[in-house]
């Protein structure tokens, strides 16, 4: 009962601290990411056609970034069950953890590529001004 008990607790902190890591660490904060679109395509001056650019690579983004928020998902899911089925830390666990940190670092890459996509779309001036609203974003996400 007492080992029931621990592994219960183990898979839900396990659980909680893999979907905290995730969320904190490598997924914009949703309010931030909101802030970063409106004033990129408000602050920026973008022509019509860098609008449809944009726009373009924010529709291949959200699709890339809902395939690895699935992936994440299940990655997590595995991890639970590793756990359940082992009751410590095995290869299984090892492993199904280190999976789920491959994709949220694929995540984070897509993140940052996506970026500097967007920011090849602009013009000097522009790019500037992109540049320091990023930062402002990332220094935001981390209050």
């Amino acid at each position: 009962m007492r080992n029931t008990f621990l592994l219960i607790i183990l898979s839900l902190l396990v659980g909680l601290g893999g979907v905290w890591i995730g969320k904190t660490l490598f997924l914009p904060h949703p309010t931030v990411s909101s802030d970063l679109h409106s004033e990129i395509h408000n602050s920026l001056q973008l022509s019509s056609e860098q609008e449809q650019q944009i726009h373009l690579l924010e529709k291949e983004f959200a699709k890339r970034k809902a395939a690895l928020e699935g992936q994440l998902k299940t990655a997590n899911g595995s991890l639970s069950e590793a756990i359940a089925k082992d009751h410590e830390l095995s290869d299984n666990v090892t492993k199904a953890g280190e999976q789920y940190l491959i994709i949220l670092g694929e995540l984070q890459k897509e993140t940052l590529q996506h970026i500097f996509k967007m920011r090849a779309v602009l013009n000097e001036s522009q790019a500037a001004k992109f540049d320091k609203i990023v930062i402002r974003s990332l220094h935001a996400a981390t209050k």
